[in-house]
Parts: structure tokens; C-alpha cells; sequence
């Protein structure tokens, strides 16, 4: 039996930290923490436990609320761009038009524009005109951000390898030349999605969630599901690879539990009654701080048992 390879194993956990897919996944996510955080602080603003103050800002709750939309409720458009535009950085792609056009391919797949009529405008007071339904903006929107963004920039690098692209002459600027050095495979990978979604009706949406439903049992609220993570996230450090990749296929079910919680406490829920503490926050405060395992929390503990035991 041969012996325990501590090295070998070091190796390919550094391999699979450094899959440029991952990576690509991991920093477009965390481009959404800012506008999460300061998302998240009009939601504090309107839940301040002070009656006078809810009765001060009642009137102004409606206008609050549009940073917590356009935070946390865009977070699959904004982490789209972020992650195709990350990995065509290592490709060395030009990244504003690779994330571009996996933006565009994104909202092909998970939007279905509808239609406000003159009389649906009279009973709801929103203006008549097409409308664009938000949920799969955000959270359930994740994984087809995903898929888009890798898909698109593989599609992008692959004509460009091949020469399939259109050269424009020196002296063109390099923001005009991009563009057309992306003209074809974006045309490619539109008509492509809108084929998918029109042509054969396929959810590719639905189809993630569904293929991937497994996944969703590390979203739900209970032991196992803060167990794992953990693990995981400290046997990488164990082999010093950086433990924050291991979290990557969850964090579509975490930021879906974040919004879940912002909504409930946006509609009276408190800190207490919110549906989920399965969320990248509760690792954050209450398992990673001071290092996976609470090292800080550990600490104090202790310190406050000698300081009992010694009277």
C-alpha cells in the first residue's frame, strides 16, 4: 500500500484552484459584494428598531428601495460581465466586448419580455409598455450567468484562434478594432441563444436549476449544509491552496437566501424571523473570522474560562 502523498495531493488541489473557470467565477462574484453591502444598508435605514424613525421614513420606503433592486436584485447581469470579462483577461480577449456580448446572450436566455396593456396600466398605475420580469436578473439568474459568460468567451477565443474574425487596418483605434474582432462570433452566440429560446422553447435557466438541484440541499438551513463548506474550505487551506474556490458552485444558493432574507425583512420580517442564515454572510461573521473555525471566537472562550476557573 503505498504511503500517503501529501505533495501529489498539494498539487492537483492547486491545479483545481487555479482552473480559469473557477477563478473567473470566484472574481466576478466578489464584484458583487460592494453593491450587496451598500444595497443592504437601505434596507437597515428602513428597519431601524426606533418608532419615530419608521414613521420619519415611511413616506420615503418605496424611494429606498431602489438601490436593494438594483444591488442584490441585478446580481446575475452585473456578475455575468464581471466573470466573462475576467476570463478574457487570461485568454488576453478584449474584455469589454467579451462581456458585452455574454451579457446580451445572458438576457436572451433568461428574459421573457411581457407586455403592460392600457387597462393592466389603469388597475396597477405602471405605465403601459413592454416590461422585463426581475427575477432571473438576480439570484436565479446565476448559474445562466455563469454558463453565458464562459460559453461566450470560449465562442470568442475559438474564432479568433481560427482567424474566423474580421481585421480592420492599422490605425484604427483598438476600441473600434475589438468590436469588429468580435462582430462574427457575436453573431454566432446570439442568434445561437435566441435560436435556443425561440426557435426550440428551452428554459436553459430551468434546465440549469434542475440539473443542478443537488447543489440546492447546500442552500438550505441546517447542519450538513454549514459542515461542508467548511470542510472543504479547510482541507484546501490544509494543502495551501486558497479556501474561498471550494465555495464556488454554492454561492448562486447563498446570494439567493441573502435576497430571500432582504425581502422578508423589507416586508416587517426582523433579524429573527428571516427565512435563511445559510448565507456567504453567516461564514463570513460567524465561521471565517479570525480563520475558518472561529479562531477568534475560540480564543475568547477560552480566555473567559481561565479568567472563571481562576475566580
Amino acid at each position: 500500500m503505498k504511503g500517503f502523498n501529501a505533495e501529489k495531493i498539494s498539487n492537483e488541489m492547486a491545479k483545481l484552484a487555479g482552473n480559469r473557470y473557477l477563478t473567473a467565477i470566484r472574481d466576478g462574484m466578489a464584484v458583487i459584494i460592494p453593491v450587496a453591502i451598500v444595497g443592504s444598508f437601505f434596507t437597515i435605514l428602513t428597519q431601524l428598531p426606533i418608532d419615530s424613525w419608521k414613521a420619519f421614513i415611511k413616506p420615503y420606503t418605496v424611494a429606498l428601495s431602489l438601490p436593494i433592486t438594483f444591488s442584490i436584485g441585478l446580481m446575475g447581469l452585473y456578475s455575468c460581465y464581471a466573470i466573462a470579462a475576467s476570463l478574457a483577461q487570461t485568454y488576453k480577449l478584449d474584455r469589454n466586448s467579451s462581456a458585452t456580448i455574454a451579457v446580451m446572450v445572458f438576457l436572451l436566455l433568461v428574459i421573457k419580455p411581457g407586455t403592460i396593456t392600457a387597462k393592466i396600466s389603469k388597475l396597477s398605475g405602471i405605465a403601459a409598455g413592454t416590461v422585463l420580469p426581475s427575477q432571473n436578473f438576480g439570484a436565479y439568474g446565476l448559474f445562466t450567468a455563469m454558463l453565458s459568460a464562459i460559453v461566450s468567451v470560449e465562442v470568442i477565443r475559438f474564432f479568433k484562434e481560427k482567424h474566423l474574425v474580421i481585421k480592420m487596418p492599422k490605425g484604427v483605434p483598438a476600441s473600434v478594432s475589438n468590436s469588429f474582432t468580435a462582430l462574427i462570433p457575436a453573431a454566432v452566440l446570439i442568434i445561437g441563444a435566441w435560436i435556443i429560446k425561440e426557435g426550440l422553447h428551452f428554459d436553459v435557466n430551468a434546465g440549469l436549476l434542475s440539473l443542478l438541484s443537488p447543489l440546492a440541499h447546500f442552500g438550505k438551513d441546517n447542519f450538513v449544509s454549514v459542515i461542508t463548506p467548511i470542510f472543504f474550505n479547510s482541507l484546501f487551506w490544509l494543502f495551501g491552496v486558497h479556501g474561498a474556490i471550494s465555495s464556488t458552485p454554492v454561492y448562486p444558493y447563498w446570494y439567493k437566501n441573502l435576497y430571500a432574507n432582504i425581502s422578508a425583512v423589507s416586508k416587517g420580517a426582523t433579524a429573527a424571523t428571516a427565512p435563511h442564515f445559510m448565507t456567504e454572510q453567516f461564514f463570513q461573521f460567524f465561521v471565517y473570522i479570525g480563520g475558518s473555525g472561529a479562531i477568534l471566537v475560540i480564543m475568547y472562550f477560552t480566555s473567559f474560562l481561565l479568567k472563571v476557573s481562576n475566580g
